[in-house]
Order: structure tokens, then sequence, then C-alpha cells
């Protein structure tokens, strides 16, 4: 899906541009090389409906499970409402199982913080790329946290076999529940087989 391509960025073109959100390659197992040759045609040269897009994805995923969208924008939002922020906090509130990552390409302060919103609403995260190598290796990370699954590591932390005698783990990576930790003698405590720190 892409925005701000379609239209030119004056005046007179802000109502069609603020409409332009297309979806470029439907949603299906990747064609690489046929993506990649799309997203090589993009071209900005008109508004930013972030709010309008999100919306537009969110339309174009199944309607039911765990759902992904990794957003990339080199800009604020022109063209709300609907603001983004708001939108990312409508799925959450709706109970939309849809997590935004965004990657905010050589942008200013006030798009960075529309991006990390609507990232933080949605449980995503954000990140920043100024260069194209940069921007390579943010969507590869946003891509690859998007379509896997979390996966706990380390070695997991359970009590001891009766009240009173715990287990003794020793310091590196360890897991208590889903939460992952870094343990060091001297910042935590183990008391009953839960981190505390």
């Amino acid at each position: 899906m892409a925005f701000g391509t379609s239209t030119g960025p004056t005046r007179a073109d802000k109502a069609e541009g603020c409409k332009d959100v297309r979806t470029l390659v439907p949603v299906q197992p990747l064609d690489r090389a046929g993506f990649t040759g799309v997203v090589g045609g993009i071209r900005a040269s008109g508004f930013t409906p972030i709010g309008t897009a999100l919306r537009a994805a969110a339309a174009e995923l199944p309607s039911a499970g765990p759902r992904s969208v990794v957003l990339v924008s080199d800009g604020e939002d022109t063209c709300a409402p609907p603001e983004p922020c708001q939108v990312a906090s409508e799925f959450k509130a709706a109970g939309v199982d849809l997590v935004v990552h965004t990657i905010g390409f050589k942008v200013e302060a006030k798009a960075r913080s529309e991006l990390s919103c609507v990232a933080a609403a949605t449980g995503g995260s954000y990140r920043e790329a100024s260069s194209g190598a940069d921007l390579a290796r943010a969507l590869t990370s946003r891509v690859q946290r998007a379509i896997r699954p979390y996966a706990a590591v380390g070695t997991p932390v359970r009590g001891g076999a009766r009240p009173g005698r715990r287990a003794r783990p020793v310091p590196g990576n360890l897991r208590v529940g889903r939460l992952q930790r870094k343990w060091r003698r001297h910042s935590q405590v183990l008391r009953g087989g839960a981190a505390q720190g």
C-alpha cells in the first residue's frame, strides 16, 4: 500500500491527495521480485494521509487474528483528520489485534512524535532512518519483527520444590514468564523464583 504518490503537492491537489491511498500489492504470499519492482517504482509526490492509510491498511488485512503493518513515512500527516495516533488508539479500543511498526525516513520532530505515538498505541516499535542503507536495515528489522511471533530466550526461572527453597540461578539471560531480563547479582534479588528489581 502506498500514499502520496499519485498527485501533486499544490493546494489544488489536496482534496485528491488526501484520498491518495492505493494497494500496490495485495495481501498474499510474498513474490519478492514482484514486490521489489513495485516498491522500487514509488515516488513521493503529494500529500501524506497517514490516518487514512492506516484505516485502509487495516481493512485490507484479515478480520481476525494477529496482524501487523510496517508504516514508512518521510514526514508528518498533512491531511488530518483523522489524526494518525487517534486512529491507532481506536484500533486498540475496538479490540483490533493490529500492531503497527513505524519508520521515520529523514523526519523532523513532529513526524517523529506522530510515528512514535502510532507505534506505542498499537504495541509496535518506532525506528529512524537517515539514509537509504539505514532504511533498508530498519525495514528488514521491522518486517522480521512483524512476521515472527515472540519467542522467549534464556533459561526459564522456576521456584524451589518447597516453600523457602528457591532455585539458585546463575548470572545470564533468564526468562521470567514472558518477560526477559538480564540478571545481575548486584541489581536484582531473586525471591521464591520471581525476579524483583
